[in-house]
């Protein structure tokens, strides 16, 4: 079995080492071009500098580091048991999510798309139309649930991110559906009560190439399609964002990269590197 490769831009260190691992070049011929090109970098220029061979860039045995914040009030007993899984799966398993939305009456029946809250069976078929409907509309609001289970329920997580509490999803503080369902039900105490019992933590894990969406890499289906064999474009989108971030790091500030995994995956226990709480 060959060796794992890691690309791990979590940091500015970890992507030097990963550029040097992975392009089998000196971490000093990393800085030099840094620091000479401190106003503007080209991941072009980069390649052709140092003389790379992109066809002879192997990528088969990559693994992808990912950190992934998420909230636990047992000190992610439940995540050592299962994982992380995408929301689907959340509301369906027996998880701390299904049992503290049991508690406000709230159930889903995930594949005949409706969920019921105090007795109540509410139909939640995504309707495209419905999205765009005026804010406060009972219709919008259900809607909003229902694309975020049928149609954005993955797991996500970052290659890099800038502050592990600054995202505008505030997944440090609560899992963003329960603000969709806080919006729907008018009910701030979804929210409130789930923030008040937990604690952050950050998730680092890895993952191979083809546990993630396409839309990780590139800019389009299309893209995706015409680079599938040869993967020239994805070696290239590697190279740039650890160039990227410590291009930013000489700079002081870490950019936000997003990973999303396929909707399909799970995240085993064995796929953890670690899990630490986020000090406020």
């Amino acid at each position: 079995m060959h060796d794992e490769t890691m690309f791990d831009i979590t940091s500015q260190e970890k992507a030097k080492g990963f550029l040097s691992n992975f392009l089998n070049i000196g971490i000093d011929n990393i800085e030099n071009y840094i620091s000479n090109n401190a106003v503007e970098y080209d991941a072009e220029d980069f390649i052709d500098k140092n003389d790379i061979k992109l066809e002879k860039v192997q990528i088969r045995n990559l693994q992808l580091i990912v950190q992934h914040i998420s909230t636990s009030h047992d000190e992610c007993q439940s995540l050592r048991k299962f994982g992380l899984l995408n929301l689907q799966q959340s509301l369906t398993m027996e998880t701390i999510l299904k049992e503290y939305l049991a508690s406000f009456g709230i159930f889903f029946d995930i594949s005949n798309k409706w969920m019921a809250c105090k007795g109540e069976k509410i139909d939640i078929t995504y309707k495209s139309d419905d999205i765009g409907l005026p804010g406060g509309s009972q219709k919008h609001r259900i809607c909003r649930v229902a694309h975020k289970i049928y149609y954005d329920y993955q797991i996500n997580g970052f290659f890099s991110m800038a502050n592990k509490t600054s995202y505008g999803g505030r997944v440090h503080e609560r899992p963003e559906f329960l603000h969709n369902l806080k919006e729907l039900f008018k009910a701030n105490i979804i929210e409130d009560n789930w923030m008040k019992r937990v604690n952050p933590y950050l998730i680092t894990f890895k993952a191979s190439l083809d546990s993630f969406a396409w839309f990780s890499f590139y800019n389009n289906k299309r893209e995706y399609e015409e680079d599938y064999f040869e993967k020239e474009e994805i070696k290239k989108w590697l190279i740039k964002k650890a160039l990227y971030v410590i291009w930013k790091d000489f700079r002081y500030s870490r950019p936000e990269i997003i990973a999303y995994m396929k909707p399909e995956v799970i995240i085993p226990p064995s796929d953890f590197l670690s899990i630490e709480e986020i000090m406020n």
